[in-house]
């Protein structure tokens, strides 16, 4: 037995290495596809969260649209208010617009901007409760009045999301952001506090009848 390993030794060793080479294709292979599995997984998540934060840019630049209000006005500015602000249909197409934008994209956002979105549906629940009653002579009033809260809480939304894609993208962070998604009550509270919409509530009703601006 000895005599033949040793007469056949070559041959041994060959297809030894043959057998050896195969394992080791075989590793390499399956690593090589396991890496480029995660990659191709990666990729699809980056692009639902480049989409999701698309979105989300959409509608700020949405709440950015202004309308000018009919009639003759005194000085040189003009007054402007939001576009959902038109009439009642526009306001209630804006809240399911809203819905529409936050279902697709609310798993893909980071914390930060989620606590922006959720802050704003925060502010609207308390609009949507006061407007209950406004005609569609009243809303664009309204929405001169709170024309620069608009302005103010879309550009932080759009400020938080283009901080995702200019940093988390960057730095291919493929995971999603499972950190709380709303701001503290009592800080949720002070930035309400902050906005036209609650330092003013006093005197809305006469902003729409149009006794103040």
């Amino acid at each position: 037995m000895e005599e033949l390993l040793i007469k056949n030794a070559s041959a041994v060793f060959a297809i030894l290495g043959v057998f050896l080479g195969a394992i080791v294709t075989g590793i390499f292979g399956y690593v090589g596809k396991s890496r480029e599995t995660k990659l191709k997984l990666a990729e699809k998540i980056i692009d639902k969260k480049l989409e999701a934060h698309d979105q989300i840019i959409n509608l700020a630049n949405s709440m950015h649209t202004m309308c000018v209000v009919d009639g003759e006005h005194e000085g040189t500015e003009l007054p402007r208010y939001p576009a959902l602000f038109s009439n009642r249909q526009d306001f209630d197409k804006f809240f399911s617009y809203l819905s529409q934008i936050q279902a697709q994209s609310e798993r893909w956002l980071s914390a930060e901007l989620k606590r922006e979105l959720y802050f704003f549906i925060d502010y609207l629940v308390t609009l949507r409760k006061w407007t209950e009653q406004v005609n569609d002579i009243g809303l664009p009033r309204l929405g001169v009045a709170l024309r620069n809260d608009f302005i103010d809480i879309s550009s932080r939304i759009e400020d938080a999301a283009h901080d995702f894609i200019n940093n988390d993208v960057v730095k291919i962070n493929f995971k999603t952001d499972r950190r709380w998604h709303k701001f503290q009550p009592d800080e949720t509270r002070k930035m309400l506090a902050d906005t036209i919409l609650v330092k003013r509530q006093s005197e809305l009703q006469q902003i729409v009848n149009g006794e103040i601006t």
